[in-house]
C-alpha cells in the first residue's frame, strides 16, 4: 500500500473484469475520483499483476473464464505478500450462497450488477478507509515497541556505568561522562518521536472527524470509547447515547448480534429505527492480551432505499 503522505492518488485500485464495457465503467467512475486504476480481463492476469505490484483494494468478478473469481480471491488469500488486499466481489448474481462464497473465499464485500455510482465509491472508499486507519495504527505500536527497545538499551548502558565505577574515579568520570551523554541522546530522540506521534495524531484526528460515515470505537461490553462527529449523531437516533455510555443495541439490533460476524466476511448489517435505514459493519482490533475493541462503521442508506423501492 501506498504511503498517504507521498502518493498524490486517492488509493491504487485494481479492477478484474472480463467484460469490457464493466470494466471502462469502473474505470471511468474511480478515476474521477482520484483513484489510481488498473484493470486486467482475466483471473491468472490478475494474480500476476498483483504478484508484481500490489494494489490497495481489488474489484474482482465471481464469473469469468477459466479461472473464476472465487479462485483468484482464495489463491491472493493464501499468500503472505497479499492477503491483507481487500477484495470486492463483483457480479450480477444476487443469490445468498453467491455472496456467502464469496465472503468465505475472503471477499471483504460484495456489489452487485448493474452497478450504482453512490455504492461502488462507497464500498470502495469505506474499505480503503479502514485499512488505512489499520496500517496507522501497526506504525505507532511499532513505535512504541522502538521506544521500549531504545529504553530498555539506556538502562543497559546505566547499569554497565555503575558496574565500572569501582575502576577508579577517571574511569567513574569517564564512565559518567559517556551516560550522560546517551541519556541526553534518549531524550533528545524520545521529544522527537513524541513530536512525531502528535503531528500523526492530528492528521488521524483531522481525518477521523471529517469522514461522511459514521466511525465509533466500542468494547466488548458496549463502552462507547470514541466516535466522530456522524457516528455521535447516528448513536443519539439509534441509541439515545453518546461516547462514554453503554450501549446494548444499535436500533433494533443487539449490538453483541453486530459484533458476531467474522471480520474476514465484512458483511454489512442492516439496522432499522423510526422508519430509517441504516448499515453497520463491525471490525475487531486487537490491541493487546486484554479484550479486544471493535471498529464499527454505520452509514444512513435510508435514501438509497427510498431510491431502490
Amino acid at each position: 500500500m501506498k504511503d498517504a503522505h507521498t502518493d498524490q492518488t486517492a488509493g491504487d485500485v485494481l479492477i478484474v473484469d472480463d467484460t469490457l464495457p464493466n470494466l471502462r465503467l469502473l474505470s471511468d467512475m474511480l478515476s474521477e475520483q482520484g483513484y489510481e486504476v488498473r484493470g486486467v480481463s482475466d483471473g491468472q492476469m490478475a494474480l500476476d499483476v498483483v504478484n508484481l505490484e500490489p494494489p490497495d483494494l481489488i474489484l474482482l468478478d465471481v464469473m469469468m473464464p477459466g479461472m473464476d473469481g472465487y479462485e483468484v480471491c482464495r489463491r491472493l488469500k493464501a499468500n503472505e505478500q497479499t492477503h491483507d488486499i481487500p477484495i470486492i466481489f463483483i457480479s450480477a448474481l444476487e443469490e445468498v450462497r453467491d455472496k456467502v462464497g464469496g465472503f468465505e473465499a475472503g471477499g471483504v464485500d460484495y456489489i452487485t450488477k448493474p452497478f450504482q455510482v453512490e455504492e461502488v465509491l462507497a464500498r470502495v472508499e469505506t474499505h480503503l478507509t479502514l485499512r488505512n486507519l489499520q496500517a496507522q495504527l501497526e506504525v505507532q505500536n511499532a513505535q512504541l515497541r522502538r521506544e521500549i527497545a531504545e529504553r530498555k538499551q539506556a538502562e543497559a548502558a546505566l547499569q554497565r556505568a555503575h558496574d565500572g565505577l569501582e575502576q577508579g574515579v577517571k574511569e567513574r568520570t569517564a564512565e559518567l561522562a559517556v551516560a550522560n551523554a546517551n541519556l541526553k541522546a534518549e531524550i533528545a530522540e524520545r521529544k522527537r518521536v513524541a513530536e512525531a506521534l502528535r503531528e500523526s495524531e492530528e492528521k488521524f484526528r483531522t481525518i477521523f472527524e471529517t469522514m461522511q460515515d459514521g466511525y465509533l470505537l466500542a468494547d466488548m461490553k458496549g463502552d462507547i470509547l470514541l466516535a466522530n462527529p456522524v457516528a455521535q449523531a447516528d448513536l443519539a437516533f439509534l441509541a439515545d447515547a453518546k461516547v462514554g455510555d453503554t450501549v446494548t443495541h444499535l436500533g433494533d439490533r443487539p449490538l453483541a448480534e453486530l459484533l458476531t460476524s467474522p471480520p474476514t466476511k465484512g458483511l454489512w448489517h442492516e439496522v432499522k429505527a423510526d422508519g430509517r435505514v441504516f448499515e453497520v459493519i463491525a471490525r475487531p482490533m486487537a490491541d493487546g492480551p486484554g479484550p479486544e475493541n471493535w471498529v464499527l462503521v454505520i452509514r444512513d442508506v435510508t435514501q438509497e432505499r427510498e431510491i431502490e423501492r
